[in-house]
């Protein structure tokens, strides 16, 4: 991940598990920008170094646990414009199922996030 030093204008994360943000600042570019939306649980908050991002480079970053309606729109627009969609792995609105899916994203076993669907609700 080395060679992703300094190659983003701009880094949306929405990784909701501990995870080292200061390799994610070393992506930015000068001037670059991260907003994070994924929120992890408290006891694994990650933490970062602040000499990444404020004395090299002018890196921003950003937080929001959640948008406005008007935001949340404008993003799913922009996202279906330029097809850009998430990558999800669904699940049966089973507890047992829900658990598990919990317990790998407290573990970090979760390559994209999990969705229940609904239509299995009983």
């Amino acid at each position: 991940m080395k060679n992703l030093n300094n190659s983003f204008d701009f880094i949306l994360s929405t990784i909701p598990t501990h995870y080292d943000m200061n390799m994610y600042l070393k992506m930015l570019k000068y001037d670059g920008q991260m907003v994070i939306v994924g929120l992890p649980a408290f006891a694994t908050m990650p933490t970062i170094s602040l000499d990444k991002f404020i004395w090299h480079g002018n890196r921003k970053i950003f937080g929001s646990q959640i948008g406005g309606i008007k935001e949340t729109q404008e993003m799913i627009d922009y996202s279906v414009k330029n097809n850009i969609y998430s990558q999800v792995q669904k699940i049966n609105a089973e507890g047992k199922l829900i658990d598990e899916a919990y317990q790998n994203i407290l573990d970090g076993k979760v390559k994209f996030r999990y969705g229940i669907d609904m239509n299995t609700l009983k």
